[in-house]
Parts: structure tokens; C-alpha cells; sequence
């Protein structure tokens, strides 16, 4: 029985979901976790993941991808757990670890329903998407809205704020995601040519910042960093759809 591709992946991701957060109890997670390659749960875990694939694949011959699928899970666990054990905050693990097990049922699903002939397409794909002029410029704003921003707004405010201990409650991880949340919606607002949309999200933002932001040097640091985050953000998207339009 051969199913169409995008069944076939929808079916594989249900198998890795069951495996991984349906059937794995807690007790099983931090045993795998704690001790890694050498844990009899990992491979029992590893086992479910390549019995479920092949099971929802519906395919006798796809007993080879659920063992690829299989095996790479056992690897990408194993080192989860030698990373947890050397850092002191391993949330963003789980989801690295997540989008890398979703991107290996992605290529063997897609390797198994197209085959070695039909990849020439994937490759003509990300060919014209380098060669689209467009489609960079877009790439390159959206990756300056990011970590790039964050240096440039910290620069920027270094002269005026360069004793870190006073705002280090407020510069970490957490504040840093939502700058690179703001600026990311703002730059397709301007893309889009929504700008009242980003009167909302400013308003929105002065309001919950309002009752954090504390006298003094902090409520001038947060004002400062919103509005130059904002404008970075808005920038970057007015020069975006000037060099398309003069393209």
C-alpha cells in the first residue's frame, strides 16, 4: 500500500508524538536523560519509536526508514543527555531536540516516497530559491532582526547604561526572545503594510512594561531599548521594500 506523501509524513509525525509524549512517562524521560546511552529506557524507548513508525507507515518496505528513524533517535537522545549533564539550563534542548527529529522524519519520509530520482527536484528548489533575489533580501532582514539587533541596541545603549549589574534582571533569555518576537512581527507588519498593527503591538507592550519598568535608570533603559528595537525593525522593513521596488 502506497500512500501519498504528505499522509505518510502525517502518519510518521503521529508515530513520533504517541512515542515520545504519549507513551514515555516521566519516570522513563529522566531515567533516559540521567543516564543516557548506558539507560535500558532509551533503548526501550528507541525500540516503541521504530516499531510505531513502521506500523504507521502502512508499508512492508518501509522497515529500513523506520530503523534509520529509529537509530537517529537513539543517537540524538544519547547526546541530549551528555549536554544536559555539562549546562546548567537545558530547556531549549527539548526543542532542539524536537525539530531535529521532526527534520529526520521529514527527509526519510521524503526519501522513501520520492526516491533517489525525484530529489533532483528538492535541489532545483533550493537552486531558484538561491538564485531569487528576493527571497534573500527577505532572509537577510528577517536574520538582522535577530541576535544582530540585540548587539546593535546594546552597543547603542552602552554609553548611557554601561553598569550591567543594575539591568541584568532584565536582559536575560526571556527578554531577549521577546525582541526578537517584536522585531520579527513588526518587520512583516512593514513587509505587509499594516502599520497600525504596529501601533497596537506598541501599545500592547507599554502597557505590560509599565508596571515592570522601575524608577530610574531601568524605566529609561526599557524605553530606549523598545524604541530602538522598533525602529531597527522598521527600518530594516522600509529598506526592504525600496530595493525591491527599485529591483
Amino acid at each position: 500500500m502506497s500512500l501519498p506523501v504528505i499522509n505518510l509524513i502525517i502518519l510518521q509525525l503521529i508515530a513520533h508524538f504517541l512515542a515520545d509524549f504519549v507513551i514515555l512517562n516521566e519516570t522513563v524521560a529522566q531515567a533516559k536523560n540521567k543516564h543516557g546511552f548506558s539507560s535500558k529506557h532509551l533503548y526501550i524507548h528507541v525500540l516503541v519509536v521504530i516499531i510505531l513508525s513502521y506500523l504507521f507507515s502502512v508499508n512492508f518496505g518501509f522497515w529500513g526508514c523506520s530503523l534509520t528513524i529509529g537509530v537517529t533517535h537513539f543517537i540524538i537522545d544519547g547526546l541530549k543527555a551528555k549536554l544536559i549533564k555539562k549546562i546548567s539550563s537545558g530547556s531549549w534542548l527539548f526543542f532542539v531536540d524536537q525539530g531535529i527529529h521532526i527534520i529526520i522524519i521529514f527527509i526519510v519520509t521524503g526519501f522513501y516516497s520520492y526516491h533517489l530520482q525525484n530529489f533532483g527536484k528538492v535541489f532545483e528548489g533550493i537552486k531558484s530559491f538561491l538564485q531569487s533575489t528576493n527571497a534573500l533580501i527577505y532572509v537577510l532582514g528577517y536574520l538582522l532582526c535577530l541576535k544582530p539587533s540585540n548587539i546593535i541596541i546594546r552597543q547603542a545603549l552602552a554609553k548611557w547604561f554601561g553598569n550591567k549589574e543594575e539591568i541584568n534582571d532584565k536582559l536575560e533569555e526571556a527578554g531577549r526572545l521577546i525582541g526578537h518576537i517584536e522585531r520579527v512581527l513588526i518587520l512583516s507588519f512593514v513587509l505587509m503594510n499594516q502599520f497600525v498593527a504596529i501601533g497596537f503591538l506598541l501599545t500592547a507592550k507599554s502597557i505590560l512594561r509599565f508596571r515592570e519598568a522601575e524608577a530610574g535608570k531601568m524605566s529609561e533603559y526599557v524605553l530606549l531599548g523598545t524604541l530602538l528595537s522598533f525602529s531597527i525593525a522598521i527600518i530594516i522593513g522600509l529598506s526592504i521594500n525600496g530595493i525591491l521596488k527599485s529591483l
